[in-house]
């Protein structure tokens, strides 16, 4: 991608799945939201229903950014495909609104995963020792965890490979372990009648009359457990064959997600007796947890006492650490992305990576802070919980549908696809699936959740995601220091790229360099196809073959069409490891054949592609080049009229079995 290497590249493709599984964490989520978004909105028949069409919708999103994973696998993932596929003008800004919006929607991520730590920490102390905390010590908690995590973050690349693989294992494994368990332990399960068909309603606590209503908020516990898939692509320059694997691990990560997390609900639906028990204050919980409610109560129920229900609770516990320190690494990494791009105040701080460790280290803990800020309010304005969670969705995919719709609308051939790629109809079909599921939850999400609406238990995803638009277009277009007067996107630093050089003085040193070989292929064409160093001339007085040169101008044509007039979007035709594909003879002799514009831009040593100038140069290389077709045709019709004059002088006999011209009577004595 035209990066230097920074990172330690030792993920493989079951650390990059694991920190994507970790985050979206089953255990994590279903336990987080179970009882605050689906008990409340409809019960057992939304949440198994719901599950089901939002994990298709979700897949589909995640396939559609696996595509452009592969393609271009960096880092900076969400915003670098903006400007990539955006339209010329409008990528500048399309890249930095994209990526501001996922900045919000990450720490809002980040805190809300936070927040569900410390609800559990203080449900043990509530259940295990009557100890109910206040809400500044329970900020004191928020912000030690958050601390905590980010330390942990904060070790070398070989540490947290080793973490990512346990936090995988964990959820996978403690997953199993409980859905196990809590049907062996339960005295009795509930029919698969009443889980796919029952209806809770909990209109005198949420005060929504509408059945519809229920419906489409009772999605959200479904939605936020598919959040966070991104992070594979975040990890990709520390993944090997991250063309590859980063897709392969969202795919992954999503697809077990959605079955172990349908299977954990439909358990804990099986389990519940008595919904509106697991929220009444007068229980062991005090109504602040029902999920430890429930646990608290099966172990009850088949032991007679509930303590040891504690010891399952400390499962989802455990996942939901792991997964709060695997948000705050890989968000870390987009935030050190952005910031080594130019777009973040105090880039050259954040952009750091710490040699030590090989870790973006001011990033972690940037991103760390930004979550404590967003975060604090929930602990004194519970309602603020969903506005948190919400924000946490609806931004970050707004920031997923950018790049999808800058790749659905954007001309066929500005997208090169990797390894890891669709048909184009089938492409087509899911982007747009995709974008309208986006704008679906986008509106839903930013809907008040209780009513009657007051200033304390509205929904302010709307006025947080207006404001970071604002504030993200306002620095844009800002006078004088707006980032439209400096910000042109990715700084690729490798190579030929120099982090001091501007966008535009890149493209036309590409564009000149690309002009010149074809310039010298031309040359070489009319000159009888011969180059400085091919062959020796032919011997005095005798012909060149005109095959040789007919043969050469038709290989500068379709040299010039391969690598510069056409739309290439083949995979390259040598054996050059990693993205680009190519030979680096393929790049030298101007990348004939139906991978040529891929090769050309291929950097040596180097396992990754430089899709920068692609599209700049693809819209550019066709002018001009009339002119030079002329020039080689006229070329190949030269050629191709010395050889037929020369064939012409072959079929004319030899001239010692002509016959000497008529010169009448000769003088005797005379020689002929």
């Amino acid at each position: 991608m035209g990066y230097a290497q920074t990172l330690s590249r030792t993920f493989t493709l079951f650390n990059n799945t694991g920190v994507a599984f970790t985050i979206l964490s089953p255990l994590t989520a279903v336990t987080g939201t179970y009882g605050s978004w689906g008990l409340l909105y409809g019960g057992p028949v939304v949440m198994a229903w719901g599950m089901v069409v939002v994990s298709a919708f979700s897949l589909a999103v995640c396939v559609c950014l696996a595509e452009l994973a592969s393609a271009y696998p960096t880092s900076g993932a969400i915003y670098y495909w903006s400007w990539v596929l955006a339209p010329g003008r409008a990528k500048a800004v399309v890249c930095w609104v994209s990526g501001w919006v996922l900045v919000l929607g990450q720490a809002a991520f980040v805190a809300a995963n936070a927040s569900i730590l410390v609800e559990l920490l203080g449900v043990f102390g509530i259940m295990g020792a009557g100890v109910e905390l206040s809400d500044v010590q329970n900020l004191l908690i928020f912000w030690g965890v958050l601390a905590a995590a980010a330390a942990a973050a904060s070790t070398p690349n070989g540490a947290m490979a080793y973490l990512t693989s346990l936090g995988a294992l964990w959820n996978l494994v403690a997953l199993a372990a409980l859905v196990a368990a809590l049907p062996a332990l339960a005295p009795r399960l509930n029919s698969a009648t009443h889980l796919f068909t029952h209806w809770d309603d909990m209109t005198e606590v949420t005060g929504v009359k509408s059945q519809f209503y229920n419906v489409l908020l009772g999605l959200m516990m479904s939605q936020y457990l598919f959040l966070g898939f991104d992070a594979c692509p975040h990890m990709a320059e520390e993944t090997h064959h991250a063309d590859i694997n980063a897709p392969r691990g969202m795919v992954l990560a999503t697809a077990t997600t959605a079955l172990g997390g349908f299977a954990y609900m439909l358990v804990l639906n099986a389990v519940t007796t008595d919904s509106r028990a697991l929220l009444a204050p007068d229980t062991e919980s005090r109504g602040y947890h029902p999920v430890a409610q429930l646990f608290w109560n099966v172990h009850k129920s088949a032991y007679g006492d509930g303590r040891g229900g504690l010891a399952l609770l400390s499962i989802p516990t455990l996942a939901a650490a792991m997964c709060t320190y695997e948000s705050i690494c890989a968000n870390a990494r987009m935030l050190f992305a952005f910031s080594r791009d130019g777009a973040v105040p105090f880039h050259k701080y954040i952009g750091r990576v710490e040699g030590r460790t090989k870790a973006p280290l001011v990033a972690v803990w940037v991103m760390m802070a930004l979550a404590a800020l967003i975060g604090a309010p929930m602990f004194f304005s519970p309602p603020y919980i969903a506005t948190i969670e919400t924000m946490a969705v609806v931004n970050t995919y707004i920031a997923y549908g950018i790049p999808i719709a800058c790749k659905l609308l954007a001309d066929r051939g500005a997208f090169l696809p990797g390894p890891y790629a669709m048909r184009p109809w089938l492409s087509r079909c899911l982007n747009a699936a995709a974008l309208l599921w986006i704008a679906l939850i986008a509106v839903v999400f930013s809907l008040p959740t209780l009513y009657p609406i007051t200033p304390g238990n509205m929904n302010y995803n709307v006025a947080g995601t207006v404001l970071v638009l604002a504030l993200s277009l306002g620095g844009y277009y800002c006078p004088v220091v707006g980032g439209r007067h400096w910000f042109t996107g990715p700084r690729p630093n490798l190579g030929q790229f120099r982090e001091d050089v501007a966008a535009e003085e890149q493209k036309a040193a590409a564009l000149g360099a690309h002009l010149l070989m074809q310039q010298e292929l031309l040359n070489a064409a009319q000159n009888g196809g011969t180059s400085k160093a091919a062959k020796p001339p032919p011997p005095h007085g005798e012909a060149e073959p005109a095959g040789d040169a007919a043969a050469a101008a038709a290989a500068a044509a379709a040299s010039r069409k391969s690598g510069s007039g056409g739309r290439a979007t083949g995979r390259g035709s040598g054996g050059a490891e990693g993205a680009g594909g190519g030979s680096a003879a393929a790049v030298a002799g101007g990348a004939a054949g139906p991978g040529g514009r891929k090769e050309m831009y291929h950097i040596p040593n180097h396992d990754q592609r430089q899709p920068l100038l692609r599209g700049r140069i693809a819209e550019r290389m066709d002018e001009g080049l009339g002119a030079e077709e002329q020039e080689a045709a006229a070329a190949a019709a030269a050629a191709t009229g010395k050889k037929e004059g020369r064939a012409a002088r072959e079929r004319m006999p030899p001239s010692h079995l002509q016959a000497p011209p008529h010169q009448g009577p000769q003088p005797h004595g005379q020689r002929q």
